[in-house]
């Protein structure tokens, strides 16, 4: 032997299969790496969407129960007038820019406000408008209906309460139809 034969053994072997990867060895290795990675991807992209949608949300939320917490306090302690009465409500501060953490765009919201009195019927569960009828029976409970709603690029959030005033504490309750917000 001569030291030119082909059929190496030992070291010498071992070294020249660790001279690199074969062209079937790095498509088999990018294959696996696409199929797990494509996937997750997908998945962080759509969370990120999710992520901003909730934080938008959450804002508009916020703005709403801020507006309807202002209404109420004003609605506590101002003096209810006309006939019927109603409160002097706050005015709305509308549109509201909330700049974004991190990098992301800011989001502009518009926030509006709907209000009106409405009626409990006697044993009844839910708010409605006293429209329709000619007189509201004695047994309803009235309240003024105070709604809010959130507007942004992608979304709408409607929020309400009902500020309930005894028929003692005002001179005089409406006895007729009046339009209930919904």
């Amino acid at each position: 032997m001569d030291g030119h034969h082909s059929d190496a053994k030992g070291p010498e072997r071992l070294r020249s299969r660790q001279d690199g990867f074969t062209l079937a060895e790095v498509i088999v290795a990018s294959a696996v790496l696409l199929i797990i990675l494509v996937p997750m991807s997908a998945a962080l992209v759509s969370q990120s969407g999710l992520l901003t949608t909730n934080r938008a949300q959450v804002t508009a939320a916020h703005l709403a129960a801020g507006q309807l917490e202002s209404d109420r306090t004003v609605a506590d302690a101002s003096s209810w007038s006309g006939s019927p009465p109603v409160p002097t409500l706050p005015s709305v501060t509308s549109p509201v820019t909330v700049a974004a953490s991190s990098g992301a765009s800011s989001i502009s919201y518009r926030i509006t406000r709907s209000v009106g009195w409405c009626m409990l019927p006697s044993g009844g569960s839910t708010w409605t408008t006293t429209a329709g009828a000619s007189t509201i029976p004695s047994t309803a409970a009235v309240g003024y209906k105070d709604v809010v709603t959130v507007t942004w690029n992608g979304g709408q959030l409607q929020s309400g309460q009902v500020l309930q005033i005894p028929f003692t504490s005002i001179a005089s309750p409406p006895t007729k139809a009046q339009t209930c917000p919904s």
